[in-house]
């Protein structure tokens, strides 16, 4: 029995229709809806002066309707907005950062402002608040520096309203060439200390490799770095130095564990090193 052609087309365009993907449709995230963050390094007002990035990741989905919109474990972003190091007579530093931007599923950059509460230690062992106003973390000490502890938890909430697609996926970020091979890596031996709150920290951290590369670190206990450590001596040679602080706000004291990548002439190189730090702090009631 013939088709007609009026069937066919109408075949055809079902079909067509069928193909045709569907798009996501947009969820509105509104200003002030909260966004909880964990913060992923120590913050000091010695070693992290005006301008210095903040890193702190998303701890809980945030979802409209139902439909995550900014996932769990995404990167947001601060800055050191105002950092004072602390002074004699007793006179403690003070140190502020912004909470500024976090990314959205869809790619969508969703400006961000805290009201965030904590705690510093006065010379005394008093405790002192740290007072924020939206978009501003306040800490405060006195006699001592001014620090946020890698940890601490804190609630952001978003600044103006933006539309989120909840189905679409930024792109990517690219990944690394296969490594070719693995390296043998050793810290060199020896005592490594934080004082964070006297501002002392860990000196430089000699590691030694079985093959030359131009090394850096890019993860740390397992969790990747927001931007691979750079070393500041021995580019490229067999003992690379990296900056003891660089390395240390990364931890909270206890055996820490270092993924390096090298390049060498020879491709990509990856190793595994490890080294004790011990983390001062005052007790609290001890001036």
């Amino acid at each position: 029995m013939p088709v007609s052609l009026s069937k066919i087309t109408s075949l055809l365009l079902v079909l067509l229709l069928l193909s045709v993907p569907v798009l996501a449709e947009s969820k509105s995230l509104l200003m002030r809806t909260p966004v909880e963050l964990e913060l992923v390094h120590h913050v000091t007002s010695k070693y992290s002066p005006t301008g210095t990035r903040v890193w702190l990741r998303v701890v809980d989905d945030v979802k409209v309707d139902g439909e995550i919109v900014v996932a769990e474990g995404t990167w947001a972003e601060g800055v050191v907005s105002d950092a004072e190091k602390a002074k004699s007579l007793g006179r403690g530093g003070s140190m502020a950062f912004d909470i500024r931007t976090v990314v959205a599923v869809d790619g969508t950059y969703i400006p961000l402002e805290g009201t965030i509460g904590s705690e510093g230690r006065q010379r005394s062992g008093a405790t002192v608040g740290m007072v924020v106003g939206f978009g501003l973390l306040g800490l405060f000490a006195k006699g001592r520096y001014a620090y946020a502890m890698k940890g601490s938890y804190y609630t952001a909430y978003v600044a103006a309203d933006r539309e989120v697609k909840p189905g679409s996926a930024h792109a990517e970020k690219t990944q690394p060439e296969p490594a070719v091979g693995a390296a043998t890596a050793r810290v060199k031996p020896g005592k490594y200390v934080l004082q964070i709150e006297k501002g002392k920290k860990s000196k430089p951290i000699d590691i030694t490799f079985d093959k030359p590369a131009k090394w850096t670190i890019t993860a740390i206990d397992d969790m990747e770095l927001p931007r691979p450590i750079q070393p500041i001596r021995g580019v490229g040679s067999n003992v690379t130095v990296f900056d003891g602080w660089d390395i240390v706000q990364y931890s909270n004291g206890g055996q820490v564990n270092l993924t390096l990548s090298g390049d060498s002439s020879v491709g990509r190189q990856e190793a595994e090193a490890s080294f004790e730090l011990v983390i001062k702090r005052k007790a609290s009631g001890k001036g």
